[in-house]
C-alpha cells in the first residue's frame, strides 16, 4: 500500500513538471514568435500631418524662429522644454528623406519632467503664391530588441493625431491674425 501511494505521488510530481515544463517553455517561444515578427515592423516611424497657411513660407519661417509665434502656444500646452535648431536631432539615416529644394525645416525636441523626449520638425513649403504648406512630423525610434515597444507604435497615429491636427489649426489661427 505504502510502495502503491508513493509511486501514485512520484507520477503525479512528474506530470506537475510535465506542465510546468510546457508552460515555461510555451511562454519562452511564444515570445520569441512576437519578437520575430516585430522584425517585420520598421525601427524608425515617421507621422505628419500638413496644413495650408495664407502667407509666404519666409515670413512664417521668420515669425516662428525669431519666437512671435512661441511653440508653447501652439505646439503643446504642457510644461516643457522645446530646442529648436536647423540641424535634426535624430541620424537620419532614412533613404528618402533628401532635403527638398524648395522647402525650410525646424527641427524641435520636447522634453518633460520625466525625461521622455519627442523629436520632429516643421516643414515649411511654398507650393503656392498665396499660401504656405506647414507640415508638422514626429519621428520615432524603437530599439530592435524591444518588441512591445515596436508593436505600440501601431497605436501613435490615433494617440498624436488628434493632437497634431489640433496643433496646426491653433498654428493657422495664430498665423494669420498676425
Amino acid at each position: 500500500m505504502s510502495v502503491i501511494c508513493c509511486l501514485s505521488s512520484f507520477i503525479c510530481h512528474l506530470l506537475y513538471m510535465k506542465f510546468i515544463k510546457l508552460g515555461l517553455i510555451s511562454i519562452v517561444v511564444f515570445y520569441l514568435l512576437i519578437w520575430a515578427i516585430t522584425f517585420l515592423f520598421p525601427n524608425t516611424t515617421v507621422m505628419s500631418r500638413a496644413i495650408n497657411i495664407a502667407g509666404s513660407k519666409d515670413s512664417l519661417e521668420h515669425l516662428m524662429k525669431n519666437n512671435a509665434i512661441p511653440y508653447t502656444e501652439w505646439l503643446t500646452t504642457n510644461n516643457v522644454d522645446i530646442k529648436t535648431g536647423d540641424v535634426s536631432f535624430y541620424r537620419n539615416d532614412l533613404f528618402n528623406a533628401e532635403r527638398d529644394l524648395n522647402a525650410d525645416t525646424i527641427y524641435f525636441e520636447i522634453s518633460n519632467s520625466q525625461r521622455q523626449v519627442m523629436k520632429g520638425g516643421i516643414g515649411l513649403y511654398q507650393l503656392a503664391k498665396d499660401s504656405a504648406t506647414v507640415q508638422l512630423f514626429y519621428v520615432f525610434k524603437t530599439k530592435w530588441y524591444k518588441p512591445w515597444d515596436k508593436m505600440a507604435q501601431i497605436a501613435n497615429d490615433t494617440k498624436y493625431g488628434g493632437h497634431m491636427e489640433a496643433a496646426l489649426k491653433k498654428l493657422k489661427q495664430i498665423a494669420e491674425e498676425q
